[in-house]
Order: C-alpha cells, then structure tokens, then sequence
C-alpha cells in the first residue's frame, strides 16, 4: 500500500542555519534517507514545495473559475515536501519516515493513499486506443489477413475480446502476433507502462508502481524497444547540407596513427644511433 509523507515545519522548533555544518548534515542525512529508501525499493517519489507564498486556490462556483493567492488555510505550520512510499503497513512507513531529518526539525503526518491511477482509468477507452496504435487499418485474422467475417469467441477478458475467423477458423485477440502477445495485462496499465518508457522511468520503479515482476516487465521493455527500432525511418536525408549541434564525426572509430619523424626520443644534441643488423 501506497503512503504520503507530509513534512511539516513546525514554528518555534529551531532549524539550522542555511551554509551552517549542522545544516549541511541535515542535507546530507536527507541524500541518505532517500537513497536508503531506493535501494529498498519502498520509494516511489519525492520532492520539496515551494513556500506558501507562491500557492494558488482554485474554486469553481456557479461554473465559475475563482483563484486566489496564497494557501487554502493561512497556518504558521508549513508543508515543505512530500515522500510517496510503497510499503506493507502503516508500521512499515512510519519507520522509513522516522529516517526523515524533517522528523527531527518538524513533523510528519503520514497518510494512506487510496487506489491508483489505473482505477481510474477507463479501461474501454484505453482498450481502443491500443487498437487504433496496433491496427492502425482495422483488426484483421493474423493467418488469412481478412478482415470480414470476425466473429466474437470469449468475453472473457473484456475488453479485450477473442475473435474467431469465419475464413480460417483462427482464434485471436488484438494483441495476437503483436508486441504485447502473451500480455495478461489491463489495458490501463499498459498505457501506463508505455507512458513511464517514454518518460524515461527505470523498470523497477514501473514494476513497482504497476505492481509485476520486474524481470517480466523488463522483458516487455526489450520487446518494446526492438520494435521501435525497427520502426525506426532510416531513409537517407535529401538535403545536402545538415546542421547538427555537437557532431563528433567518425565516433568511437579509431583515429589515423599520428605521423613520426622516425627519429627515436633522444635528448636534444644527442646523435642517435643507426640500427644494426645482426653479424655487423
């Protein structure tokens, strides 16, 4: 289960002096606890807040749009960060939390998190628009290519259907013959693995975060990108002058060998000896 971590300043507990030792070991202890929190795999965000000051409130009344300057509550107490965790109980998350400096200087209210994006998603809406990406032209049989005649199997998994081939008999879904062949996966999520590939997200914070294996997962992400790359438009540019910033030409091959006098490394005025043959 998913937990948020508040960290809240309180007022007359005294900070550190910004540029102080004491201050520069808070941040140092800060760098810790979240590494520690990584390397546990119980971190699934973090970050500091801007002060109050640059808040906005937004309500919306008769359908219409009011923003306010400022925090929704004027408090002396301020939020300065958060830590999102994923961890087995509340007992759980509060010892991660307790490795928090904040604790020391503050406090921290730690809150479970109900659901996940993905149940909030609509699965038939997702379903579609990996249909539109996979069968850009319609879904047609993988073994006769017809398009007609593609009656409904099993609903089993809905929405994913399984279609049956009026020509051929064939039995299949719109992952068949795809990327995503063999996915036992919601729709939703696999939107939101596609999503967390293009943000650059690393697989253990996607496995942990879709709640797979992370070697499964890995896997999936090798398939994915061999299949871009072979997407990949490689047709020559028709221009014949290109700008590029930052171009190393011929990188990673190795460099013609340096011209050499042939002279030997001998010190200035020195006569350097004529190579003898054997017997001479």
């Amino acid at each position: 289960m998913r937990y948020l971590c508040l960290l809240i300043g309180e007022p007359g507990v005294p900070t550190p002096e910004p540029g102080s030792a004491e201050f520069l070991q808070m941040l140092a202890d800060y760098r810790t606890a979240t590494s520690a929190m990584a390397a546990s795999g119980v971190l699934v965000d973090s970050g500091p807040l801007d002060p109050p000051a640059g808040a906005r409130t937004l309500r919306i009344r008769d359908d219409r749009r009011q923003v306010t300057d400022g925090p929704y509550i004027e408090s002396k107490e301020v939020i300065g960060g958060y830590y999102v965790l994923d961890c087995q109980d509340h007992d759980e998350a509060l010892r991660w939390a307790g490795t928090i400096p904040a604790a020391r200087y503050g406090a921290i209210e730690v809150r479970p998190l109900k659901g996940h994006i993905a149940d909030l998603m609509d699965e038939d809406a997702c379903y579609a628009k990996l249909v539109g990406w996979l069968h850009p032209e319609g879904l047609t049989c993988p073994q006769c290519l017809k398009r007609d005649r593609l009656g409904v199997h099993r609903r089993h998994r809905a929405p994913v259907l399984d279609y049956q081939c009026g020509h051929c008999g064939r039995v299949f879904n719109a992952f068949t013959g795809t990327v995503f062949r063999r996915t036992y996966r919601r729709p939703s999520q696999l939107l939101l693995l596609l999503r967390g590939i293009a943000q650059g997200v690393s697989t253990a914070q996607l496995a942990r975060e879709l709640g797979c294996h992370r070697g499964t997962l890995l896997e999936l992400r090798h398939r994915l990108q061999e299949s871009a790359a072979k997407q990949l438009d490689r047709t020559p540019l028709s221009d014949s002058v290109v700008e590029a910033d930052e171009m190393y030409q011929n990188a990673g091959e190795k460099r013609p060998g340096a011209w050499r006098s042939g002279r030997s490394a001998a010190a200035p005025g020195q006569r350097r000896q004529r190579p003898r043959h054997l017997g001479q």
